[in-house]
């Protein structure tokens, strides 16, 4: 997700409203939450609105508030904001969801406004960049609606849509906001309220029955056991749509989607046709010809066969053979209870986790291979010396302390290594502990004299994203901000005074790496990809197709360049400087009457004899003779055996490359698949105001 360059505020979608500085009015925004009772997303200090939340206004230009209300209709037209919200608040829950586990203390010391600018720096700014007009993540999503919905394919339904974020609301008003419900998770695991069987599923309708095309699943008609859009082939990565694999119908394999269900898709024998199975019953055998099927509610795959899970004490290899609730852990393993206060949970490399809000920690003066405790964690204004601090506050001179916001005074926090960001206790990434006095300040841009501390390597300092403090020796402390360089030649390394990174510039230049990366190394910067004539390389790869990478001298640390490899009719091989590189056509062994020499050769042609990569682009080597390669729609089993510009997708047909690449990257985050979860963790905090 790049969050780099400048993003204009003012660009949500036409007609709807755009999100302006959440700090500005506060205090009227506070006036509002003690005069409404239905709660919020604010239970920690992190700022819901009550029954109203602003970021997706009316867009009339109006005098209105603009305010969306929950449980009311959200128009398309004012949906984006909505997403945006959503957005930045699903991905920081799932983000610390990871991590949180029961490691927090249960009562987080952060407010939800807080732990969203911990998260992303400038929260309206993300917001923002998510409804641009140009490449908006969020503004694609509200476009495949609309344009889904203009085609007949699929429904928006607008009060479903407020409805699934009063939903939202009201579930995380019950969980103490965004960060309670961290804490929730941590204690009962994750339950949205029935998020499945709310309203939340009704917001987009499908319309296309099965075999008529989509753009994605949301287009399709569920049906009773689910479906999927698949197979996208033609012109836009279209697709169709396809129910879910029912028990032994082919899945994942020749365009076909997945199993429905608990269904398994297994495959069998060489792997290129799959089935749909059953869940395999207590005793039987789970792991089969083609793969695991899954094992009936209660039991797990052991060894191969489904047996019930087991319970306290007896032995395991892993927690999920274990009942809930329990883990396989100790020396030798069995199955055990989270560790209780005061028990070991930690021996060497044997570990066992604690109870729901404890930490395991080791405590002061524990010798190296000694045993780690389940601790309490320390709160604001307790010793952190043996205790770790709970989740939202950081370790000062012993102490459990906040995190500073922007302009307030910041101090180094108590860390093993140096940081190397100047970030102290400030609470924006964006910022950096700086200043004298210290206070958290806006971090230093491109050109600026900057700190850092003294170290060999080169750092970021208090630069911005993506700069370092380039210093004159590992001693200094003072330095210039530097950005990476971006021409071939220019010099990097692992310096002080020196980038690391390379960037490049332009569509049709090299990718660029620092052909130097161990500590001390000055390097320059060289072709990693796509490399032209008289970019500097350090491997052939490096180069652009017919290319190779002459004069590297890797005793020297000296780079080469890339030049033209052998033309046709010359010769090739490893006695000469281009090895088997020719500009065109393929480097082949002539035979006996040939001299015995290798030279560059046209491809052969469609129904000649070849071997490996002889018949170039266009055809394929099959058992020895050159043949079409496989147009898009058909069945595949290699990489390369699809026309060019198509590769042999997953589900093993030639499909457009750009659709296998979406679908790798992307996927349904571009599509409207993911717009019902994002309504309902779209609740819009306090002072997101309509920007007129």
């Amino acid at each position: 997700m790049g969050r780099g360059g400048a993003v204009i505020l003012a660009v949500c979608l036409v007609g709807s409203a755009c999100i302006d500085n959440p700090v500005a009015g506060r205090a009227d925004d506070e006036e509002r939450n003690r005069s409404t009772s239905s709660g919020g997303d604010n239970a920690s200090g992190g700022g819901g609105s009550g029954s109203t939340s602003g970021g997706s206004g009316s867009g009339s230009g109006s005098g209105s508030s603009g305010l969306v209300i929950e449980g009311q209709p959200i128009p398309l037209e004012q949906l984006c904001p909505v997403l945006a919200n959503g957005y930045v608040r699903s991905f920081t829950y799932y983000l610390y969801g990871i991590s949180f586990g029961t490691g927090a203390g249960c009562e987080p010391a952060i407010s939800d406004e807080d732990l969203l600018t911990m998260t992303w720096g400038d929260v309206n700014l993300t917001r923002a960049g998510l409804c641009a007009l140009d490449g908006g993540l969020m503004t694609e999503n509200v476009s495949a609606v609309a344009q889904g919905e203009a085609a007949g394919r699929l429904t928006y339904d607008e009060e479903a849509a407020g409805d699934c974020l009063a939903v939202g609301r009201q579930y995380f008003a019950n969980n103490g906001g965004l960060v309670g419900s961290l804490a929730s998770t941590a204690r009962n695991g994750f339950d949205a309220a029935g998020y499945e069987t709310t309203a939340c599923a009704e917001i987009l309708v499908g319309h296309q029955a099965e075999g008529q095309p989509c753009n994605s699943t949301a287009e399709c008609q569920r049906g009773d056991g689910g479906a999927a859009c698949v197979h996208r082939l033609s012109a836009g990565c279209e697709g169709v749509c396809q129910h879910l694999g029912w028990e032994g119908e082919e899945c994942e394999t020749r365009g076909n989607p997945p199993c429905s269900g608990n269904l398994s898709c297994i495959k069998p024998g060489d792997g290129t046709t799959g089935r749909c199975a059953p869940p395999a019953q207590r005793n039987q055998r789970c792991e089969v010809d083609g793969g695991t099927v899954a094992c009936v509610e209660g039991t797990v795959c052991v060894s191969g066969t489904c047996i019930d899970r087991l319970p306290e004490g007896t032995a395991c290899t892993t927690s999920e053979e274990c009942q809930a609730g329990l883990s396989c852990s100790g020396t030798p393993s069995r199955c055990q209870s989270p560790a209780a206060l005061g028990e070991v949970c930690a021996n060497g490399s044997v570990t066992r986790p604690c109870q729901p809000c404890l930490a395991c920690a080791f405590p002061p003066g524990t010798p190296d291979g000694g045993e780690a405790r389940c601790t309490e964690f320390a709160k604001l204004g307790q010793s952190c010396a043996a205790n770790p601090c709970t989740f939202g506050l950081v370790c000062i001179n012993q102490v459990c302390a906040p995190l500073a916001r922007t302009g307030e005074a910041c101090s180094d926090i108590d860390l093993v290594d140096v940081d190397d960001t100047q970030r102290g206790n400030c609470l924006n990434p964006l910022d950096a502990c700086q200043g004298a006095p210290r206070t958290c300040q806006p971090r230093v841009p491109e050109g600026q004299a900057c700190v850092a501390p003294p170290t060999s390597r080169p750092v970021q300092g208090n630069c911005a994203g993506g700069l370092i403090c380039a210093r004159e020796s590992g001693v200094a402390v003072n330095g210039v901000c530097r950005a990476a360089p971006d021409e071939s030649g220019e010099r990097c390394g692992m310096r002080p005074d020196l980038h690391p990174s390379c960037s490049s510039t332009g569509a049709d230049a090299a990718s660029l790496q620092c052909s130097r990366t161990e500590d001390g190394g000055e390097g320059v910067c060289v072709a990693s990809s796509n490399g032209q004539v008289d970019d500097l390389c350090v491997q052939s790869y490096a180069c652009r197709a017919g290319h190779y990478c002459a004069g590297v001298n890797e005793d020297a640390g000296t780079p080469g360049q890339c030049r033209r490899g052998g033309a046709l009719g010359q010769p090739c091989g490893y006695e000469t400087e281009w090895e088997y590189t020719c500009q065109e056509g393929f480097c082949g062994y002539t035979g006996p009457d040939g001299g015995y020499t290798y030279v560059c050769q046209p491809y052969r042609g469609l129904g000649e004899a070849c071997s490996y990569e002889e018949c170039g682009p266009l055809y394929r080597c099959l058992e020895g003779v050159c043949a079409e390669r496989i147009p898009v729609g058909s069945p595949c089993t290699g990489y390369s055996d699809c026309v060019p510009g198509a590769v042999c997708s997953d589900e093993g047909v030639c499909a457009p490359s750009e659709c296998v690449y979406y679908d790798l990257g992307c996927g349904g985050c571009r599509d409207g698949t993911w717009v019902p979860t994002l309504i309902f963790f779209g609740v819009v905090t306090r002072g997101l105001r309509r920007r007129r």
